[in-house]
């Protein structure tokens, strides 16, 4: 068994991008990768690394100050996150 996250954020008015910047960082230090359509994707089976990835991205957005940089004006537009556990071993390839 293993664990699949999809994380997707939109700021507003982060006109340096320095918090987005900051949580990409986050998300890529853990191993999420970023899709052609924007998202951040992983598959694992460290349950516990995935969701302190999350909570650490997800407190950079909620208190945005302690981001170095990033704008007084910065608001959040969505933040979408899907977690879902999977079957198998995510680094098996499938033969068709």
């Amino acid at each position: 068994m293993y664990w699949r996250a999809i994380v997707r954020i939109s700021l507003n008015k982060d006109s340096n991008s320095a918090l987005r910047n900051a949580v990409a960082a986050t998300l890529t230090k853990a191993g999420f990768e970023r899709t052609k359509t924007g998202t951040w994707e992983i598959e694992t089976s460290d349950e516990a690394a995935l969701l302190r990835a999350i909570r650490t991205a997800t407190r950079q957005v909620q208190d945005p100050t302690r981001v170095s940089g990033v704008s007084k004006n910065v608001v959040l537009d969505h933040l979408w996150v899907y977690i879902d556990r999977r079957a198998g071993n995510p680094n098996q390839v499938m033969e068709l």
